[in-house]
C-alpha cells in the first residue's frame, strides 16, 4: 500500500507548484489514508516536516515536492 508520503508526494506531483496545506488536506481527505485515522490532518504535516528530502516548505503553510527526488 502508498505510505502517507506517497499521498501526499503523488498530490503536490500533479500540481508542480506550492500548495497549501488547506489543498492538501482536500485532495488527501477521500483517500483511505484519511478515512482510517482521525488525526490524519496532523500526520500530514508531519509527513511534510519529517521529509525534507521530499518536500520543500516555501512560506508559511505552502508546500511543494522537491524537484531533486522527482
Amino acid at each position: 500500500g502508498a505510505t502517507r508520503r506517497d499521498v501526499v508526494a503523488d498530490v503536490l506531483e500533479e500540481c508542480n507548484k506550492a500548495v497549501s496545506l488547506a489543498y492538501l488536506y482536500e485532495q488527501i481527505e477521500p483517500h483511505k489514508k484519511a478515512r482510517a485515522n482521525q488525526w490524519w490532518k496532523e500526520k500530514i504535516r508531519q509527513t511534510l516536516q519529517y521529509n525534507p528530502a521530499y518536500f520543500v516548505h516555501t512560506e508559511r503553510g505552502m508546500w511543494k515536492l522537491s524537484r531533486t527526488t522527482a
